[in-house]
């Protein structure tokens, strides 16, 4: 089951050229078994996703949130099993922001590290993220060996996601999750329980 867990839509992402209707309907051209729509910031109303995805019954959409950590730098954060809009705050200390995602039972992936900056400047070593991204639609293979060693010195795993703004690179990395992860719940406990795999091993 191919999973991407880092989609933006033109609705709420002002970096984003695709709608919503047009990122799920690639998603089902590509393949693409489960997309989280992780906008900037800003959860996309679930009752909108729920109505899309009746539309597309090959596809289940669900609802996550990209967070910009600046405390310290600036590290992006994708958020997927928190459904609470106090998760859009936009004041978030890394380790606040931590706490707050676990006790709500959701997981964090550190989004496309080294990509602004040549360090990542939060306490990742204390809080380890449940992923670190090695891959996307926005990264190129330059970086990647760096990006992989970060993750095994957290001794998390590796995630590859499309981190799509447009139509042209739904999918484009996926994760591969077992057949038995029907719902939300089932994927974050295989994240937790490190049960799948990604693209770029």
């Amino acid at each position: 089951m191919k999973v991407d867990f880092h989609v933006h839509t033109s609705e709420i992402s002002g970096c984003a050229r695709s709608p919503l209707m047009d990122q799920v309907e690639s998603a089902v051209m590509n393949g693409v078994d489960v997309i989280f729509i992780t906008d900037h910031m800003k959860l996309h109303p679930k009752e909108r996703l729920d109505e899309i995805s009746s539309y597309f019954p090959t596809v289940k959409v669900y609802q996550g949130i990209e967070v910009t950590i600046t405390d310290n730098n600036y590290e992006d954060i994708v958020v997927i099993g928190v459904h609470d809009p106090a998760i859009e705050r936009r004041d978030w200390t890394y380790p606040e922001l931590y706490k707050f995602v676990k006790s709500k039972g959701g997981v964090l992936i550190l989004a496309h590290p080294y990509r602004f900056s040549d360090r990542v400047d939060m306490n990742i070593w204390d809080y380890a993220p449940d992923g670190v991204e090695v891959m996307s639609g926005n990264l190129t293979r330059q970086g990647l060996e760096r990006r992989k060693a970060l993750a095994t010195r957290l001794d998390v795993p590796m995630v590859t996601n499309s981190d799509s703004h447009h139509t042209s690179t739904v999918g484009c990395y996926t994760n591969e999750f077992p057949d038995w992860c029907n719902d939300e719940a089932s994927i974050i406990q295989a994240i937790l329980d490190r049960n799948f795999s990604c693209t770029e091993q």
